[in-house]
């Protein structure tokens, strides 16, 4: 009797941490922000698009425009560059080579950082998803752990095998000495 409730209790921990396998990758990474904390810092609303190659200006382009003026920048091209706390320091914008589209809401500072003056940096402060939440499966952890974790699932998945064969075992020999 004991090696069945050491069998239930394993079986229990394998259904639990299988569960938990499944569950992560959808759990919320970074959340949508409704209030900006720091009223000094200029919001902009950035798309993420693979077409464009890049980030496109949905909301501020107004702001952009008015640091323009004021430092006398000349842009060649409606790009602004990101620096700091940027959204691809923590993000992987593809999942299984199928590009994300995704928009963004930064907070920051424009720099007098820029190497020349065609050239319009953002310092960025902190960054949230413009609506819901972004799950930990598109992080770049995730994406660096996943190789990893797909081996660990193939070796809980053989564990479980195992041991339903080896319960299956046991349940048999108990059947025979009973008869």
């Amino acid at each position: 009797m004991k090696s069945f409730r050491i069998i239930d209790l394993l079986l229990k921990s394998l259904f639990l941490l299988l569960f938990l396998i499944i569950l992560v990758p959808f759990l919320p990474y970074k959340f949508q922000q409704i209030h900006n904390t720091n009223p000094d810092q200029t919001k902009l609303k950035l798309q993420h698009n693979q077409a464009i190659g890049g980030l496109s200006v949905i909301e501020g382009n107004d702001k952009i425009q008015a640091y323009v003026k004021t430092q006398n920048l000349s842009p060649t091209n409606n790009r602004i560059y990101l620096t700091g706390n940027t959204p691809y320091n923590d993000l992987s914008f593809s999942k299984n080579g199928v590009p994300l589209d995704t928009t963004f809401i930064v907070y920051g500072n424009f720099t007098d950082n820029a190497p020349n003056h065609e050239t319009v940096i953002f310092d960025v402060k902190e960054w949230f998803p413009n609506s819901g939440y972004i799950s930990i499966k598109y992080s770049k952890w995730w994406k660096n752990v996943n190789m990893d974790f797909n081996i660990f699932i193939s070796t809980i998945i053989l564990v479980f095998l195992i041991l339903v064969a080896f319960i299956s075992k046991l349940v048999i020999k108990t059947k025979l000495k009973k008869h």
